[in-house]
C-alpha cells in the first residue's frame, strides 16, 4: 500500500477535510494501516480541524478508531471541535463519534 499512499504525502498539507477523511475512510474500510499515511492525515487534520463539519469529524475519528490508531493530538482536536458542533451532529455522526471515543 505504500506505493499507493506515498505519492500523496508531499501534497497532503494543502488538502481539504473531505480529501483527508475520504482517504482515511478508504484505508480503514479495507483494514489497511499505513503508519506514514495516517501520521500525515493526522497532522494535516489537526492543522485545519476548524474547517471540519460534524460528518467530517465523525468519519475521521471513526477511520482511526476502526484501525485502532490512537493519535492523541488528533483525538483532542476532534473532541474540541465537536463540542461546539454537538447540536449539529446527525444521529449517525453522533453515534459513530461516540463509538470511536469508546
Amino acid at each position: 500500500m505504500a506505493s499507493i499512499s506515498a505519492p500523496s504525502l508531499p501534497t497532503m498539507s494543502v488538502w481539504n477535510p473531505q480529501h483527508l477523511y475520504n482517504l482515511a475512510w478508504s484505508f480503514a474500510n479495507i483494514q489497511c494501516f499505513d503508519a506514514p499515511l495516517f501520521a500525515a492525515i493526522s497532522a494535516s487534520a489537526v492543522r485545519i480541524i476548524s474547517d471540519f463539519s460534524d460528518s467530517a469529524l465523525s468519519i475521521t475519528v471513526w477511520s482511526f478508531a476502526n484501525l485502532r490508531v490512537k493519535h492523541i493530538p488528533l483525538i483532542n482536536a476532534i473532541a474540541s471541535q465537536a463540542m461546539p458542533l454537538q447540536n449539529e451532529f446527525s444521529v449517525q455522526s453522533f453515534a459513530n463519534t461516540v463509538w470511536s471515543f469508546a
